[in-house]
């Protein structure tokens, strides 16, 4: 009975305007933390039809939710142990090679084999005159938030402190091009590759794809201060800032405009305070034959401030505190024609709705982060994060306190130990 009643088992359906019928169990929108709650709000339902022509009724946040991601608490641990930026090799003429490798997921399941899994070649570019330098960065599946980051600034903790459009393109490959002129920097990057289900669940197999363009300047005031302004845009197929629609909610095509401005500025030789804003807006391509007949332009915002302090108890150590806001919606809407009735005639009846993209709830973030290093061999890292209604939902609080200590064994070492 279950079985027979159940819209994601049989011929279960759903007709669009356009007089398209889709598989209801290959239909539905699943949105990403930038839009929270908002299709949890909406009271609209929907009308499906079975392989008999009996129409059902189901309420529209039931097959268009918010999308389920895998990144808990258990993914951070992954990235405190797995992230070593101690993997390089010098090469001729300045060049860089960086990389990582696989490690074992922190809550046991997947295995270290030893595959690189990052991997970052730069080299200098010869440039005539005076206090004048280029480099260009090849990366291979990297976070373009990491890539467009000095090796030397890469660390576990400071993601609020990075670009967030960037880190939406996770684990792509891109080509990174810089120009400093005495103390001033130019930034160019391109990127492209696919969404896959590493890091969200995806429960529909259409192909998601992200590509862009992204440059800034940094400029140096004065030795202590570092003004940065980037912008960029970016072109997702079939994804929208993250989020999966597929079937008769299928969307065709997102592109994102952003702006922010970053700054930083020392205190002193041990206190540097660091802020950003950013700022974008996206417009959306909507499969013409879906339930979606258009979007609005959606207007998202992220911001954090923080600062970090230097030789708390010696020389080695830092203390770090950042106050944050991730990427959220502040406006858009997208139009829907919804099937909400049978005529007489056996037609199927349309009504025009409006689900608003913004959600209620709005994610603040507060982490505090302590690194020391003992020596060249050894070191220590301590992150603590609270998280305010994570996701832009009105869920709880989540607190998470993360630990590493590392320590490299010396050849000599090992050959003492029989290893």
């Amino acid at each position: 009975l279950e079985k027979a009643t159940s819209p994601t088992d049989g011929g279960w359906s759903l007709t669009s305007l356009a007089h398209r019928s889709f598989a209801f169990a290959q239909s539905g929108m699943s949105l990403s933390a930038p839009f929270g709650n908002a299709v949890a709000n909406s009271h609209e339902a929907l009308q499906f039809l079975d392989g008999y022509g009996k129409n059902y009724s189901l309420p529209l946040s039931s097959v268009a939710g918010q999308l389920s991601q895998t990144r808990t608490s258990y993914d951070r641990l992954d990235q405190l142990a797995g992230m070593d930026d101690d993997n390089s090799m010098a090469m001729k003429d300045g060049a860089m090679l960086h990389f990582s490798t696989q490690t074992p997921q922190a809550h046991g399941s997947g295995n270290a084999d030893g595959k690189i899994s990052k991997l970052s070649y730069s080299s200098p570019l010869p440039l005539g005159g005076a206090d004048r330098e280029a480099e260009v960065t090849f990366n291979y599946k990297m976070n373009l938030a990491d890539a467009v980051v000095p090796v030397s600034q890469r660390g576990v903790t400071g993601e609020a402190l990075k670009n967030p459009y960037l880190q939406l393109a996770e684990g792509m490959n891109s080509s990174v091009a810089a120009l400093r002129q005495g103390s001033s920097t130019l930034t160019v990057a391109g990127y492209y590759g696919s969404l896959g289900h590493d890091d969200y669940n995806y429960r529909f197999s259409t192909g998601k794809n992200i590509s862009g363009m992204y440059s800034e300047v940094a400029w140096r005031p004065f030795p202590a201060a570092t003004i940065t302004v980037d912008s960029g845009m970016s072109v997702e197929k079939n994804s929208l800032l993250g989020s999966e629609a597929s079937g008769a909610f299928g969307i065709d095509r997102a592109a994102t405009y952003y702006t922010g401005i970053a700054g930083r500025y020392a205190l002193s030789d041990h206190v540097v305070l660091i802020a950003n804003y950013h700022s974008g807006l996206t417009q959306v391509s909507a499969d013409s034959s879906s339930l979606i007949n258009g979007f609005d332009t959606i207007s998202t915002n992220a911001f954090a401030i923080g600062g970090e302090w230097a030789g708390i108890a010696g020389e080695r150590d830092t203390l770090g505190l950042v106050m944050s806001q991730p990427l959220r919606v502040n406006k858009g809407s997208a139009g829907l024609v919804l099937p909400v009735g049978v005529g007489a005639n056996g037609d199927m009846q349309y009504a025009q709705s409006n689900l608003n993209l913004a959600p209620t709830g709005r994610e603040m973030d507060f982490e505090t982060y302590y690194t020391l290093k003992h020596d060249d061999s050894s070191s220590l890292g301590l992150d603590a994060m609270l998280r305010l209604q994570p996701d832009n939902t009105l869920a709880g609080p989540e607190t998470t306190i993360l630990a590493k200590y590392t320590l490299h064994l010396k050849p000599n070492l090992l050959k003492n130990l029989h290893w």
